[in-house]
């Protein structure tokens, strides 16, 4: 009877600890359809992934449908280069890939001519989830040391995220939306 307790008991133990551990994941994920100019998939395209801080390479091959996938990345910044014979070589610098983020690069086009030629894109602007509708809003340790937060109040820092919004219980018993400048309103 104690054996069975305490395997049980282990059980449980082990259960909790796994979905602790699987909740402290910080990787993401980085995906894309190789395609031409005419919009059409390119199989088989040489796609690398560099981290620009470590110069650490992750290497794949567009697959039929032409799409590649990175998983398990470390949040940092990427650049992606795309070769094929017979097209021009493709670079994007400067990907922020924040932790649990799923950052979709769409379609990656590359244009016919010789593998001597590439195409460079530099700056652009943060791309947009296309993937799922999932969005953690994040805080940069500069974000957070600047925000002007009165007792550094864990509630109030929050309410700066986009999308958070308070509630108050008004006296009468009503609900209230509060906003930022510490004004009720009855609804």
């Amino acid at each position: 009877m104690k054996t069975t307790r305490r395997f049980s008991a282990l059980c449980i133990l082990t259960a909790i600890l796994s979905f602790a551990v699987r909740a402290q994941t910080t990787s993401g994920t980085i995906t894309g359809t190789v395609t031409d100019q005419s919009g059409a998939v390119v199989p088989g395209a040489k796609v690398t992934l560099t981290d620009e801080a470590t110069k650490d390479k992750h290497e794949a091959t567009g697959g039929d449908s032409g799409e590649f996938v990175f998983p398990a990345l470390r949040p940092s910044t990427y650049t992606v280069t795309v070769e094929k014979a017979g097209f021009q070589g493709f670079k994007q610098t400067g990907l922020v890939l924040t932790q649990n983020a799923r950052l979709a690069l769409g379609d990656v086009r590359l244009t016919v001519g010789s593998s001597t030629e590439s195409v460079t894109i530099t700056a652009q602007a943060p791309p947009i989830n296309t993937e799922g509708a999932d969005t953690a809003p994040a805080l940069n340790p500069v974000q957070l040391a600047s925000i002007p937060i009165a007792g550094r109040d864990v509630m109030a820092l929050l309410r700066v995220l986009p999308g958070v919004g308070s509630m108050a219980m008004a006296p009468w018993g009503e609900i209230a939306a509060s906003d930022h400048d510490g004004f009720s309103t009855a609804r």
